[in-house]
């Protein structure tokens, strides 16, 4: 009886025990050194390589559609076909345009006829009216009328510009160096104003566009080298533009690159980079209560450790370091360690 009594006073102790070991964890660290090995911050720091999802898109592809409505008269490209810039497309049919410029002209013939009569007419009247032959409202009608001819002249300076403009429509050409990547318009067919006809993109001027998170992009900034990598190419690229601003979709930062190199565009890959800044491995992260952290030697008493809260950790990636290079950090045994917790280097 004496035993089992003795034996159940033992069990409650040590429960006890256990009870305040889960409530004051320090209280085992203070008690018992925890063995740990260390290394210097310095030796454990790595570089960061980016990798994302990239696509070499060309700095313009233009719908190029018709101005006016007209029949389709020819068609000098069609898709896959190659162009330089100016060379023609797609040809209109003329007939209307050239009618409109003929009446233009013609318009334009007459009037300047009637403005050197009237002209003719108001000089004569001045003449006359120093005799007193022409009453000055006489002389008034004249210069009015040589106003109004005047008027209607330059009105059919514009309509030929206009008539010459819409001619020039009949005529669709590239507009830079590109190569033809659809086309709409069909001979014989009636295309109206607005219409879409042909597709043209740009052969020069392919850039890499990406999508980035803040981090990245901070790196991105930063880096000496980017490489855009896909099946068939492997380019160096250089950082033109990015957005300041999150797309609403994605949550990224729009980005654009430049290559020296020829790219296609189409071309899908990976944009790689290495990261400047000098990060701590994932591995080295610890967490403790609501906090992400690295565990480290006490600067002031190397037998403790001291837990290090990095804002910016997140659990299972590398973080870049703001610590001190000479910090030693702890590698073997963090697992068991709290902030302050009594610590016996292995090998020291």
């Amino acid at each position: 009886m004496h035993t089992n009594k003795t034996f159940r006073l033992r069990s409650l102790a040590a429960a006890l025990a256990a009870l305040s070991l889960l409530l004051h964890p320090c209280a085992q660290a203070e008690d018992t050194p925890i063995a740990v090995t260390i290394a210097a911050l310095d030796t454990k720091l790595r570089g960061v390589t980016y990798d994302v999802a990239a696509t070499a898109v060309a700095r313009n592809t233009s719908v190029l559609s018709s101005e006016i409505s007209a029949t389709v008269t020819g068609v000098s490209a069609d898709v896959g076909a190659v162009v330089a810039k100016g060379s023609l497309l797609i040809s209109l049919d003329q007939t209307d345009t050239r009618l409109a410029l003929q009446r233009a002209q013609a318009d334009h013939a007459r009037l300047t006829s009637e403005l050197a009569l009237a002209e003719t007419r108001l000089a004569r009247g001045e003449a006359l009216s120093e005799q007193n032959f022409v009453s000055p409202d006489e002389l008034s009608d004249l210069a009015t009328q040589v106003a109004i001819v005047s008027a209607q002249l330059s009105s059919a300076n514009f309509s030929i510009a206009e008539a010459e403009e819409r001619l020039k429509d009949t005529r669709i050409r590239a507009p830079f160096d590109a190569v033809v990547t659809a086309r709409d318009a069909q001979l014989g067919a009636l295309v109206t104003q607005g219409q879409s006809m042909i597709t043209v993109t740009e052969i020069a001027g392919v850039e890499v566009a990406a999508g980035v998170n803040s981090v990245q992009l901070a790196s991105l900034r930063e880096a000496q080298s980017i490489v855009f990598v896909s099946d068939s190419v492997s380019a160096a690229v250089t950082l033109t533009r990015a957005s300041p601003v999150l797309d609403a979709m994605n949550r990224l930062h729009a980005v654009r690159l430049n290559s020296e190199s020829d790219i296609v565009s189409g071309q899908s890959g990976r944009l790689r980079w290495q990261s400047n800044a000098e990060f701590i491995p994932a591995s080295y992260i610890q967490r403790r209560g609501q906090s992400l952290g690295v565990f480290v030697v006490d600067r002031d008493d190397n037998t403790r450790a001291q837990f290090v809260v990095i804002d910016a950790a997140q659990e299972g990636r590398p973080v870049r370091s703001s610590l001190p290079l000479d910090a030693r950090i702890i590698e073997s045994g963090r697992e068991k360690l709290t902030d302050g917790a009594l610590i016996t280097m292995q090998g020291q």
